[in-house]
């Protein structure tokens, strides 16, 4: 999944020469969290989030505009981070999160030949995960394989054997020991595949079925 068929394409930006209390203007009226701010050619130089500017501003832009006057204008260059992280529209949905991860920020500018195509955030990331848990339907089974040595029995194998359809697996370490697996499961003889994972040794944590839903 690319983050072209994912980001905002429609973005608010900020100027450079800003000041603080015009900034936040821009936060309240669109009701945006954060923006990209642009130098007088276009170029991405940084994003503003509404927590930098309150920081910085102590929860009072008139301080901080009062404390520039003697340096001349306060200005929104002023607050940025120029370390500018960006991806691009290319990229797969999984590389914007591993960086926001990374580098514990929300959003990422989408830059394509040095040009501004778009936004990607925390919440499309999201978004993008319920929307892909939400459109799947079977029983799914969330179990914890509770050994650090040795590979886990394969949950395909035993479906197969079982005669019920394998639809969804994902493994994660657990935070404490051994390994987090849930599977979606489609079948008539799902009793006889619950036993049989717990046979292998997998731990059951919970079992739901689950319908076909849509999210906007």
């Amino acid at each position: 999944m690319l983050i072209r068929h994912f980001m905002s394409s429609t973005v608010t930006t900020l100027i450079e020469d800003m000041s603080p209390r015009e900034a936040w203007a821009v936060f309240e009226h669109t009701g945006l969290r954060r923006a990209p701010v642009v130098d007088a050619e276009g170029n991405v130089i940084g994003i503003l989030t509404d927590r930098d500017l309150a920081e910085a501003v102590r929860w009072n832009v008139s301080d901080l505009e009062h404390e520039q006057l003697k340096k001349g204008r306060a200005r929104v260059s002023d607050l940025l981070n120029r370390d500018l992280i960006s991806v691009d529209p290319s990229a797969h949905l999984d590389t914007a999160a591993q960086l926001m991860l990374k580098h514990k920020i929300g959003a990422l500018p989408v830059m394509e030949k040095g040009r501004l195509r778009g936004i990607i955030t925390e919440s499309d990331i999201f978004r993008v995960f319920v929307q892909l848990k939400a459109v799947a339907e079977g029983t799914l089974f969330s179990l914890h394989w509770p050994h650090d040595s040795g590979m886990p029995p394969d949950p395909a194998r035993i479906a197969i054997d079982c005669g019920v359809e394998l639809r969804e697996q994902i493994r994660l370490e657990s935070p404490g020991k051994g390994t987090l697996v849930d599977l979606r499961v489609v079948g008539d003889d799902l009793e006889n595949f619950r036993q049989q994972i717990l046979k292998s040794g997998y731990i059951l944590i919970s079992r739901h079925d689950t319908l076909r839903t849509r999210v906007h």
